[in-house]
């Protein structure tokens, strides 16, 4: 079954009114069930397709550190291309390109996994200092925002990468 997300809006007003996101017969049970029957006169439905998974920035290779101790000038397109985060599978929508891993829930159940199983190397903290993110590596709890996932492990615990 396609799924896609459906957004209604009242007609007068710019702002969306609520966005569902799964298949067009979910939709229309809940569009019948859950909503009044006076929004549903003075909104508009809308159905927007998913988009097209984004593709990584080409980055020459050969431009790229390849030691890990000269890894710390990274930048986070190149972060990304190296140590290859996943996908959040948790959420049909999460920040980051979707690979960000919350701080609640199962999906801090499935990070801690990582750590429980001793595949802490996989395990990166987004942490926020004076207004700046970062990318850290290894399981962190101060300043925390969520955490990435990668397929291939760090090797330097010190290793930060700005997000800009």
């Amino acid at each position: 079954m396609d799924k896609k997300f459906y957004i209604y809006y009242k007609e007068d007003e710019p702002e969306i009114h609520d966005l569902y996101y799964g298949t067009a017969e979910m939709f229309k049970k809940i569009w019948q069930v859950a909503v009044t029957p006076g929004i549903r006169s003075m909104c508009k439905v809308i159905e927007v397709p998913l988009p097209k998974p984004l593709e990584k920035p080409e980055i020459d290779i050969n431009q790229l550190p390849m030691f890990p101790e000269d890894k710390k000038g990274l930048t986070y397109d190149e972060w990304n291309y190296v140590y290859k985060p996943t996908i959040n599978s948790f959420v049909s929508v999460a920040p980051f390109d979707g690979m960000m891993f919350e701080t609640i829930g199962e999906e801090i159940s499935y990070v801690l996994s990582f750590v429980n199983n001793k595949q802490e190397k996989h395990i990166w903290t987004i942490i926020e200092n004076e207004g700046v993110s970062y990318v850290c590596a290894g399981y962190h709890l101060i300043n925390r925002l969520g955490y990435f996932i990668t397929e291939v492990p760090w090797t330097d615990e010190t290793l930060e990468i700005a997000i800009k």
